[in-house]
């Protein structure tokens, strides 16, 4: 969101799969930063937790249209900031600002659908499928940015420099209890099979721990 999005205070922002633990943790670093956020989900209890965790207007992919829903929302909020003080990419066109996105395929022409001029798309998995056609013309018109992003394979030294980085703009709020871990449940760690298949049928919501057994 804010090293490889650039998320500035007041922006905009689309999370899909917003009650997955990265997220959940995404709604709510976003909300802190002072942005709008917008998520979608695929049941109404998932719905109903991305809105308690910040999000302005989250919509179930599966029973609605979500193009239809994310467009009538964002214009509802720039009609209530008519005066464009919500960001500087909002006040051009009323759209996205960042888009944090780890299904993939599915929401490649809905993401450019609902951007802002200048808007930045950034995929962190692939969820729905990896390939995908951008039509060059349109990124080049909304002078949009599109990355991909991954953290297992940087550096140690470079996790180690977003960890304190992180830290330093989100401590605080994490030891009062401001943002937290939104955790689904909690399996020992020779349950490790049934957690996955948890994950596989998408029936969790934030993050599945596994316990590990104390050292002797």
């Amino acid at each position: 969101l804010f090293v490889e999005g650039a998320l500035q205070p007041g922006e905009r922002v689309l999370v899909h799969g917003g009650a997955s633990g990265v997220g959940t943790a995404a709604i709510q670093l976003a909300a802190a930063a002072g942005c709008t956020v917008f998520a979608t989900a695929g049941r109404p209890d998932k719905v109903a937790l991305c809105e308690t965790l910040g999000a302005a207007r989250a919509v179930d992919y599966r029973t609605e249209d979500v193009r239809r829903e994310l467009a009538a929302a964002l214009a509802s909020e720039a009609a209530a900031d008519p005066a464009g003080l919500a960001g500087s990419g909002s006040a051009a066109s009323g759209g996205i600002d960042v888009v944090l996105d780890m299904v993939g395929e599915r929401y490649v022409d809905l993401n450019l659908d609902l951007l802002a001029h200048g808007g930045r798309i950034v995929y962190i998995s692939t969820l729905s499928g990896r390939d995908a056609c951008f039509d060059i013309g349109r990124l080049m018109r909304l002078h949009a940015t599109v990355k991909g992003s991954t953290l297992r394979g940087r550096p140690v030294d470079e996790k180690a420099g977003l960890m304190r980085a992180f830290w330093d703009r989100f401590g605080s709020a994490l030891r009062s209890g401001a943002i937290a871990p939104v955790i689904d449940r909690v399996l020992d760690v020779r349950d490790a099979e049934a957690a996955h298949q948890a994950l596989r049928t998408n029936d969790t919501m934030g993050k599945v721990v596994l316990r590990l057994p104390p050292v002797a």
